[in-house]
Parts: structure tokens; C-alpha cells; sequence
């Protein structure tokens, strides 16, 4: 049975648009939705009563273990046979591909990778494969120190000369909660400072790993440069109020774009600029 149809949400896309300074971006009905930005624009609410402690819906949609309670978006990839049109209807169907229980130096790790299919009028549209971890509570002393994000607004690309390299980025909470808001993301670690440093031990608000992939195909989209797949992946937490530095390496078939801090990868993506096979 085919599922329901989704909306490409057009005032979720002129709230991301505005999120993100994307001025040059066609946000009418009918323009193509750049690749990665169906995260938000697709985005439902979960029902209440079936989100967890941590924020996350415990519906057994993914096979979760008791004893692994920290999930984090590892990365992913995406292939665009043609791009979302703003305002159109469209169907997603997601099974899980994989299940795989390992050892990581934290202890023992679940990865759960999942597989999108978004279909359009014309047929498949876009392939999308997301990697999930599942990682033990922290132990010992939690973050000691704790600090409280800064108010410091991204500060993205205008164009891609390559000699103003790198760019910055700084996600504060206002903007964090725009974001979770944008992708109904209810994970307590992108708003709630108490529970990100207290019960997760982080030393502040995490910046979404999905906002970081985004920001950096921004990069990418605002060169020109065609998108036909995107892999991504998330290397380390960015704290919120924490500056991260972006970088593009532009090559006749692919970009290579990533977001560090100080020397710490955070993130990266690579772009095929041609067509490609799906995830």
C-alpha cells in the first residue's frame, strides 16, 4: 500500500530560506527544493505521547537497545534523479537496511542505517540512506564546566571565492531551536542546555548534525555547481556558541566541503556533480 502523500511544505522552505540567508534562492511554488532541505520541508510532528526521555519517539520504528540510550546522526547519502518541486505532493517510504552491534573505544555501538524513497508524479525523485548510532550514557563525572551558548548568528558564504576561505559558522540557541523546529526534531540535546550537559555530558547545546550537512552543501549550491548526490557525515559534536571554519575543495567531478573546529573535524560532505548509482 502506497503511503500518504507528504506537502513539500512552502513556508517551511521561506523559513529555512530566511534561517539560512539563502536570498538567492527561488522559494516560489513550483522551484526545485535544493538537495538535503526535504529534511525540513517533509518534516511531520511525532505524536506527544510517544516521545521518549531524550526527546526521540519510542514507536519501534528502529531497533533501539535499552542499554545504548545516546543517539547521534552519523551521516548519510542522497541521490537526486530530479529535484523536489516546492508545493508539490509526494510519498516516502523508509525501511530499515541495516542493524550492526560493534565495539567503539566508548563501549559498545549500535549502527542502524535506513533507507528513504521519495516519489514524485513522475516517479522516484530521491534515494536517501541515513546512518544512525546508538552509543552506552556517559560515565564518571559528567561535563564540569558547562557553558551557556552565545548569541552569535552563522555567518555563511557570499558566493564561493575561493580566496576568502574559509567561512564561519556559530549556531546559537535561537537558532538551534528555529532549526528543531524546521525538521521536528524533539531531541532534548539541541534545546534543553540542563539535559545536553547533565545527562548526555556534553559542554553545551549540540548543533544538529543535519544542519551542519546542510550549511555545508549550501556551500556547494551557492557555486552552481550541480548536485546530484550528497554524501555526508558527522565527525564530532559542535558545541553551540563554538565557531566552526568551512572549507571547499572543488574538483572536476566532485566537491569536497567540511566544517571544523580549531582542528577537530566536525563534519563533511562530498558532492558528485554527475549522475549517480543510488546509496
Amino acid at each position: 500500500m502506497r503511503p500518504p502523500g507528504l506537502l513539500v511544505d512552502p513556508e517551511t522552505v521561506h523559513a529555512l530560506a530566511d534561517l539560512l540567508g539563502a536570498d538567492d534562492l527561488d522559494v516560489a511554488a513550483g522551484a526545485p527544493l535544493p538537495p538535503l532541505w526535504h529534511w525540513a520541508a517533509l518534516a511531520r510532528w511525532r505524536p506527544w505521547a510517544s516521545l521518549g526521555r531524550d526527546g526521540h519517539a519510542e514507536d519501534g520504528s528502529l531497533p533501539t537497545r535499552p542499554d545504548l540510550p545516546r543517539r547521534m546522526f552519523a551521516g548519510g547519502s542522497l541521490v537526486v534523479h530530479r529535484p523536489l518541486r516546492i508545493g508539490s505532493t509526494v510519498h516516502v517510504s523508509r525501511s530499515v537496511q541495516d542493524v550492526k552491534d560493534t565495539e567503539g573505544r566508548s563501549g559498545p555501538l549500535r549502527f542502524v542505517t535506513v533507507r528513504d524513497v521519495v516519489e514524485d508524479q513522475d516517479g522516484i525523485a530521491l534515494e536517501e540512506r541515513q546512518d544512525i548510532v546508538y552509543r552506552p550514557a556517559p560515565t564518571g563525572p559528567t561535563a564540569a564546566t558547562p557553558r551557556e551558548p552565545t548569541s552569535v548568528l552563522p555567518a555563511g558564504p557570499s558566493g564561493l571565492d575561493a580566496s576568502a576561505q574559509p567561512w564561519t559558522f556559530t549556531g546559537d540557541a535561537p537558532l538551534l531551536m528555529r532549526f528543531s523546529a524546521l525538521t521536528r526534531n524533539t531531541h532534548r540535546i539541541h534545546y534543553d542546555h540542563p539535559y545536553a550537559t547533565g545527562v548526555e555530558g556534553y559542554e553545551g547545546l549540540v548543533v544538529h548534525g543535519p544542519l551542519l550537512a546542510i550549511v555545508l552543501a549550501e556551500t556547494v549550491r551557492r557555486s552552481g555547481a550541480a548536485m546530484h548526490r550528497v554524501d555526508h557525515r558527522g565527525r564530532s559534536a559542535l558545541i553551540a556558541g563554538h565557531r566552526g571554519e568551512l572549507r571547499t575543495e572543488a574538483g572536476p567531478d566532485s566537491t569536497r566541503a567540511t566544517l571544523s573546529e580549531h582542528d577537530r573535524l566536525c563534519a563533511e560532505i562530498t558532492v558528485h556533480h554527475h549522475i549517480q548509482e543510488s546509496p
